[in-house]
């Protein structure tokens, strides 16, 4: 059987009207159990009106950060994606089980690689997370990122990826595409 363990939201932050950054501060005890690698996904486990909800979402954050975050988009109809957008709060306990998944990347301060990552709405999350840990470990690597949203409103983390961008001399590129209303 596979453990979840409570954990408590340190920190909410809307990126979009529809969007949300949902943060966990892990105690020291907990660390070694939730070490995880860039592209990883975490499954939260919460009891939404009388029925147990389990969803996964991709880690946005790098290993590097003090926080491990991910992001939400809400979907029309979506139990978790509403009651995360709507309803948690900083403080509100969340059975979290820990890092999976075989779509991540390993990085080292020897690779002189350029990195290509191309994803549209919320499926930035893990190809954040690997963009970040790129940035932080790899200085002799670049990245470049085809970003593909519906409109500006709804780009979840547009203003990170600016600060990113421009704190990145020339290691990040980015192009973002809009959908073209018909």
């Amino acid at each position: 059987m596979v453990q979840a363990y409570p954990l408590p939201v340190a920190k909410l932050e809307r990126t979009t009207e529809d969007s949300v950054i949902v943060s966990f501060k892990i105690h020291k005890d907990l660390e070694k159990v939730f070490t995880f690698k860039p592209g990883q996904y975490i499954t939260f486990i919460i009891e939404i009106n009388g029925e147990k909800v389990r969803r996964a979402y991709s880690i946005c954050s790098s290993p590097d950060e003090d926080l491990l975050s991910v992001g939400v988009k809400r979907i029309p109809n979506g139990k978790m994606s509403t009651y995360l957008n709507r309803e948690i709060k900083e403080g509100d306990v969340i059975n979290v089980i820990t890092p999976k998944g075989k779509f991540f990347i390993e990085t080292n301060k020897e690779h002189q690689k350029h990195y290509v990552g191309i994803c549209a709405g919320s499926g930035l999350t893990p190809i954040l997370s690997m963009l970040k840990k790129v940035l932080a470990t790899e200085s002799e690597s670049t990245f470049s990122l085809l970003y593909g949203n519906k409109t500006v409103e709804s780009t979840m983390f547009r203003e990170e990826l600016k600060e990113l961008e421009e704190n990145s001399g020339d290691k990040l590129k980015y192009i973002m595409l809009i959908q073209e209303k018909r």
